[in-house]
């Protein structure tokens, strides 16, 4: 369970975010939605614990994540950052390894379980046939796939994802999401689903996926509920300042926002 409340953050002395406060469950994808420059990737940062908090507190299952220490950090929560810098030199294998970093024993060695988990993050992401090449060969949505597979190999109950689809081609944008939702819905009730926090740009594609939805505008939230409450003409027609038509499709009751001519 992710906990944010009231929380305001920013960098230098200029606020970003303001008075935040919300609640993802275990078992949920909480979609972020909101113009360029709302604070949907520092509010990403802001409860992985990179940027500091002016006030308020972020919490994952009662821990408060600024009081942690970055290993104890990477076993909560895991990232899936929107701009990658990563050694072009490593192989895939070798960037979705550090996965398991967190969990590694003070020699840094790889236990047959370490092992198992990176493989089934590889295949998970499609990334097998590309596990030996180097990150410096592959295309931007390929790369994005590497860091989404480190992510799960990092086995955290709190997943944050900044943009995930961005460069990926429309068959892979529905993979990867579909896969998101699996996440946090799998298909064995016995396991307990991830609490999921995604900043999306593609209005159409989060409904999909997402259970819920946050509107953030200017820093603050505007609107939250379930996408069909929050994806309305009048609240994204004033959010992103252009006004938006919403057309239902009769088959699958799914709406299509398209901007207004």
């Amino acid at each position: 369970m992710l906990t944010i409340e009231h929380l305001t953050a920013g960098y230098n002395d200029k606020k970003i975010l303001e008075d935040i406060t919300l609640l993802i469950d275990d078992g949920s994808v909480v979609a972020l939605i909101g113009p360029n420059g709302s604070g949907k990737t520092t509010l990403i940062r802001a409860a992985s614990g990179i940027v500091p908090l002016m006030s308020g507190e972020v919490k994952v299952n009662g821990h408060v994540v600024n009081h942690l220490g970055e290993q104890e950090r990477a076993r909560l929560v895991s990232v899936v950052p929107q701009v990658r810098s990563i050694p072009p030199a490593f192989t895939v294998r070798e960037v979705v390894a550090l996965g398991r970093t967190p969990y590694l024993n003070w020699l840094g060695q790889f236990s047959i379980k370490d092992n198992e988990i990176v493989e089934e993050a590889l295949q998970q992401t499609d990334l097998l046939d590309l596990a030996d090449r180097s990150m410096s060969d592959l295309s931007g949505g390929e790369q994005q796939r590497v860091l989404l597979a480190r992510a799960l190999a990092q086995e955290t109950g709190v997943m944050l994802l900044d943009e995930p689809t961005s460069h990926l081609d429309l068959q892979f944008q529905v993979n990867i999401m579909d896969r998101i939702h699996r996440l946090a819905h799998p298909v064995n009730k016995e396991n307990t689903g991830r609490a999921i926090l995604v900043a999306v740009h593609d209005l159409n594609l989060l409904q999909m996926f997402a259970d819920r939805v946050i509107l953030l505008v200017k820093g603050k939230i505007t609107a939250t509920g379930t996408p069909e409450e929050v994806l309305t003409e009048a609240i994204l027609s004033d959010a992103y300042r252009i006004p938006l038509h919403l057309i239902k499709d009769s088959l699958t009751g799914k709406t299509a926002i398209l901007p207004r001519n």
